[in-house]
């Protein structure tokens, strides 16, 4: 490519990503050295073209610095590559290889939802004053072109310990969205800040551009841009519930190419969402600490604290053009009360948006239902609702 002469270094992430294999070419530029499996070198001076068996398809957060250009459209053109093949550049003081196809051998073995569900772990979709934001990437063996955005409940926290489990790999995920990954979409599970260390709006920033990451990326994830939907419960049901509610415009003036897309979402599963809290239980520890302000009785309405509130409740921006949101919540929920839902419902329905709420019956708060009457299968209602929404829509 002929930005290839242009890029002055290669950002490059672990090899710890899984394959895809799909048969195709790659064009190699002038000054690029080809490595073969018997190590034989050759440098050319003229395009040529390698057609291999396997593609090992680079993380999308390479895209940076100067050799974004080169870097998206190598995955355009869905490249391959043998294993052990390298494609190497030298740059003065700096000998910067792509390692490629080196993890093919994965995508030659069982079943990828049996082998760590096809997950990419670790993807970087944005920094934080030097603190990595981290996802990961959940690929289904026969994607259907719909990525979701998964968030895990956590009350908006997390522990201290530099032990403590990501978010992203909480049991939540095996529950909501596992499921969705086995009738084939692609499902991003991300961390978000949490306290009590950050407080609200960093957790929903956050959030936002990871939407904006994904959707920046649509095209070497195979997904629709035009069509995310997000799920989650509790904590996370707030925030991708405020994915669907509020704007999301991008930027236009920002350097950054990401956080010039929006960060809308375009159909949202939410189980037990705390939705409202100017009326809910904001004197809650978690809520205070996630809002910064503790809520009491005869606070001011113009006050900072109940201004924060309001600013942070999903039912404060409710517009006619918000996307198809699913509710779902236990009526014995004694930690985020019924009542959350049921009034969400009601601004949701007001406002003419596309919203359904499924009560169950005697259940109480965590993505198994804990105490529910019936079997609850948030997996199938949220694949029947993204299914009718997103999947039923046309580009």
């Amino acid at each position: 490519d002929r930005h290839a002469e242009s890029c002055q270094g290669i950002g490059l992430m672990p090899l710890a990503s899984s394959t895809a294999a799909i048969a195709g070419t790659i064009n190699v530029t002038p000054g690029w050295r080809f490595v073969s499996r018997e190590s034989s070198r050759r440098n050319h001076r003229e395009p040529f073209s390698i057609r291999c068996p396997a593609i090992l398809r680079p993380w999308p957060n390479m895209t940076r610095d100067c050799s974004s250009v080169l870097l998206k459209k190598l995955w355009r053109v869905s490249p391959r590559f043998d294993t052990g093949t390298i494609l190497q550049r030298d740059i003065p003081n700096m000998r910067i290889g792509l390692a490629l196809g080196m993890l093919a051998i994965v995508a030659q073995t069982a079943h990828p939802l049996r082998a760590q569900h096809g997950v990419e772990r670790n993807v970087v979709y944005g920094m934080y004053s030097g603190l990595a934001l981290l996802m990961d990437v959940h690929r289904p063996e026969e994607p259907n072109g719909i990525g979701l955005i998964h968030i895990s409940g956590s009350g908006w926290s997390a522990r201290l310990s530099l032990d403590a489990r990501p978010l992203k790999e909480a049991g939540h995920v095996r529950i909501e969205a596992l499921p969705l990954v086995e009738k084939g979409y692609t499902v991003f599970t991300v961390n978000h800040r949490a306290t009590p260390r950050f407080r609200y709006p960093a957790p929903l920033e956050d959030v936002q551009r990871a939407v904006r990451f994904i959707r920046f990326h649509a095209d070497p994830y195979g997904i629709d841009p035009d069509r995310i939907g997000a799920i989650g419960g509790s904590s996370g049901g707030h925030l991708v519930s405020m994915l669907g509610v509020l704007d999301g415009e991008g930027d236009a003036e920002s350097e950054s190419e990401i956080d010039r897309m929006s960060a809308k979402v375009q159909c949202v599963v939410a189980r037990a969402t705390p939705a409202e809290f100017v009326a809910g239980p904001s004197g809650s520890g978690a809520l205070a600490l996630f809002l910064g302000a503790r809520l009491s009785k005869g606070v001011h309405p113009d006050s900072p604290e109940m201004r924060i509130a309001r600013d942070a409740s999903p039912v404060s921006h409710v517009t006619p053009d918000d996307p198809p949101i699913l509710l779902i919540h236990g009526d014995k929920d004694d930690v985020v009360p019924y009542d959350q839902s049921v009034n969400f419902a009601k601004k949701l329905s007001q406002a003419g948006v596309p919203s359904k709420l499924i009560r169950v019956p005697g259940a109480g708060h965590g993505p198994s239902f804990p105490g529910a009457e019936e079997p609850a299968d948030i997996g199938s209602w949220a694949a029947e609702w993204f299914g009718s929404h997103l999947l039923g829509r046309s580009r």
